[in-house]
């Protein structure tokens, strides 16, 4: 997993940047340097040293410090690396405005889907989907829980995974389970980085922050993802979408 981080930290240009506002919010973290990017924000279960020491200080820090934390086992200073890392990616010359359902009904229509966190449109795909397992780390309803993945992903078509699992050090694991799948990876933590499909990811589907203050007005105020307005979810492929 330490590989994948590392070449998503040496694929930008963070120069002698800092950021020029951090916050951590809720449910997503922003950070503004060259752009703005956000992240969901991940709490660790309660325990010694699961804190941001660095709290109070983080904007005189330089921006590759904050970029770098995305390697901490904090997984709340893990959060604001990821959305340090998006806030110094460029953006895609190329990509597809709009929301990335269609393509997975399209692309699991009558397949085995596989998705790892429980995106609240899940229920949508239980009738065209052959098979749909839902996985999370706290199950509800008909979700299966995390440990499953090895018994399931390697029976599925199609799999979508969040952005957080490039956080908390899970995506390599749910990569090997799954090679022969078509993979999304969705949310707004993903970073807009052909990276991705180096590990064999076929789409990225993120966000494109229009208005950052609007956007983190709305974070410092409790907001969460599905409240955010001033964005747009755009979509980029390893090949053709």
């Amino acid at each position: 997993m330490i590989k994948i981080k590392n070449d998503l930290i040496n694929s930008v240009n963070a120069g002698d940047l800092s950021a020029d506002e951090v916050n951590i919010g809720a449910h997503l973290t922003y950070v503004q340097s060259r752009y703005c990017g956000i992240a969901s924000t991940i709490c660790d279960d309660h325990g010694p040293n699961k804190n941001v020491t660095e709290a109070g200080s983080l904007e005189s820090l330089p921006l590759i410090e904050l970029v770098n934390f995305l390697k901490s086992d904090v997984l709340l200073k893990a959060s604001l690396g990821m959305a340090a890392l998006n806030s110094v990616i460029d953006p895609p010359k190329t990509y597809e405005a709009g929301n990335a359902f269609q393509l997975i009904k399209s692309k699991s229509d009558g397949k085995n889907l596989g998705i790892i966190g429980h995106f609240h449109f899940v229920d949508k795909f239980t009738d065209s989907a052959k098979k749909c397992w839902v996985f999370e780390k706290l199950p509800r309803g008909n979700d299966l829980p995390a440990h499953k993945i090895s018994e399931y992903l390697p029976e599925c078509d199609v799999v979508v995974i969040t952005g957080q699992t490039i956080i908390n050090n899970t995506l390599a694991e749910i990569l090997s389970y799954s090679q022969r799948a078509f993979k999304i990876m969705l949310g707004p933590s993903v970073p807009l980085s052909p990276v991705l499909f180096d590990y064999g990811i076929d789409v990225v589907a993120g966000v494109k922050i229009l208005k950052c203050a609007q956007v983190n007005r709305f974070i410092r105020q409790g907001a969460n993802f599905r409240q955010l307005p001033g964005l747009e979810l755009v979509m980029m492929g390893k090949d053709k979408i």
